[in-house]
C-alpha cells in the first residue's frame, strides 16, 4: 500500500482530505501520516472512525512517503514542497504558490486530469472559485468558443480558513445578544454584511483573489478568453456562489447550455431552478442553475453556480489527483 503524508491535516480542508482518502480506501490508517504546525503536535483526530495522531511537519521524513499532499498556505508550501520533491515524493499542492508556474500542471480534475502522468512530480489544483468555473465553462467552450467571462463571486468565510469562519459566527452571536465584539481577522464587519474585497488590493485596483481566478482559468481552459472578476465575502459559513456571465462566439440557447452541462463530469445542472450554499455542503459537484439569456450582450448567457468550497477546488480536487497518481503507480 502506498504511503501518503498530509501536511495541514488539522485545517478544514486537511481534515476533509484525510476523511476522503480513508473512505475511498486510497490509503490505510497505518500508511496515512498527518502533519501540522508545532502547536498541533500530539492532537488526535477522529477521522472516518479512525483515531490518528498529528505529528510535527518540521520533523517530517518525506523519504518515507510516496505521495505528499500539502493543504497549506503558500508560505508553508514554499517550505515543504521542495523538501518532498527532493526526497522523491509526488506532491499535490493546494496553495497558490506554484499554480501559475509554467512547467507545473494546474489541474481541475473534471477538465484536464489527462495531464497527470508519472513524469511530473508536482501537481497543483485551481482554487475554490476557478475550479467550479472551469468545470462549467470548459465543456461549453469546446462546443461554442467563449469570448468573455464575467464572474461575480459570493464567497463563504470558510474560504479564508477556520479563524475567519469562527469570527463570522462569533461576531454574529455577539450582535444578536447585544454584546460588543473585537474583530481579529476581518477589517470590516462580516456579520449581516458583505465585503467587496477578498485578498489584498493590488496597485491596479484588482484584488489578489480576482487575479488568481482570471489567470488560473486562462491556464486551465484557454489563455485567449477575456475574463474579469469581482470577489465578495459574504456571511456564509460554507459554500461559494458565483454569478457568471458568458459571451459566446455563436448564438446559443439556454436549453443547449443545459444539455451540454448535463453531460459534463462533476456538474449538476438545472436550467430554471438553483441551489444555495447551505444545500451544497458535503457535495462534490458544481451546481449550475438559473440559465438564461443575457439580452445586453450578443450571444450572452447568465448562470448561477454554487459549490462546497471545502470540497470542489479544495479537498475533492486534491484527492482526485491523488487517485490518478495511485492508479498509475499501482
Amino acid at each position: 500500500m502506498i504511503k501518503i503524508s498530509l501536511i495541514g491535516a488539522t485545517g478544514n480542508v486537511g481534515r476533509s482530505v484525510a476523511e476522503m482518502l480513508l473512505s475511498k480506501k486510497i490509503v490505510t490508517k497505518a500508511n496515512l501520516h498527518l502533519f501540522a504546525s508545532t502547536k498541533s503536535v500530539g492532537q488526535i483526530l477522529y477521522v472516518n472512525d479512525e483515531l490518528l495522531e498529528v505529528k510535527d511537519a518540521a520533523k517530517a521524513d518525506f523519504t518515507q512517503c510516496r505521495i505528499c499532499i500539502c493543504n497549506t498556505e503558500s508560505e508553508v508550501s514554499e517550505r515543504y514542497v521542495p523538501m518532498a520533491l527532493q526526497a522523491g515524493a509526488y506532491v499535490v499542492d493546494s496553495s497558490s504558490q506554484y499554480r501559475l508556474v509554467d512547467n507545473v500542471p494546474l489541474i481541475v480534475p473534471p477538465v484536464n486530469k489527462s495531464l497527470i502522468n508519472l513524469s511530473d512530480k508536482l501537481y497543483t489544483h485551481a482554487n475554490c472559485l476557478a475550479s467550479p468555473i472551469a468545470a462549467t465553462i470548459a465543456p461549453l467552450h469546446k462546443h461554442n468558443k467563449i469570448l468573455h467571462v464575467n464572474a461575480v463571486t459570493y464567497q463563504s468565510t470558510s474560504g479564508a480558513g477556520k479563524r475567519a469562519s469562527d469570527e463570522c459566527w462569533n461576531e454574529t452571536s455577539a450582535m444578536i445578544n447585544g454584546k460588543s465584539y473585537t474583530r481579529q481577522y476581518f477589517k470590516r464587519q462580516i456579520a449581516f454584511n458583505v465585503i467587496p474585497q477578498v485578498g489584498e488590493i493590488m496597485d491596479n485596483g484588482m484584488t489578489y483573489e480576482e487575479f488568481k481566478i482570471i489567470n488560473e482559468l486562462k491556464k486551465v481552459v484557454d489563455n485567449g478568453i477575456n475574463i474579469t472578476a469581482t470577489t465578495v465575502r459574504v456571511p456564509v459559513m460554507v459554500g461559494h456562489s458565483i454569478a457568471l456571465s458568458l459571451q459566446f462566439t455563436k448564438t446559443i440557447e439556454p436549453t443547449e447550455v443545459e444539455e451540454i452541462l448535463n453531460e459534463a463530469p462533476s456538474v449538476n445542472c438545472m436550467r430554471k431552478d438553483y441551489m444555495t450554499p447551505i444545500e451544497v455542503v458535503d457535495k462534490d459537484d458544481v451546481f449550475v442553475g438559473r440559465i438564461r439569456k443575457d439580452y445586453s450582450a450578443q450571444n450572452g448567457i447568465h448562470l448561477w453556480l454554487c459549490s462546497d468550497n471545502l470540497r470542489r477546488g479544495a479537498a475533492t480536487d486534491s484527492v482526485e489527483i491523488v487517485e490518478e497518481i495511485v492508479k498509475m503507480l499501482s
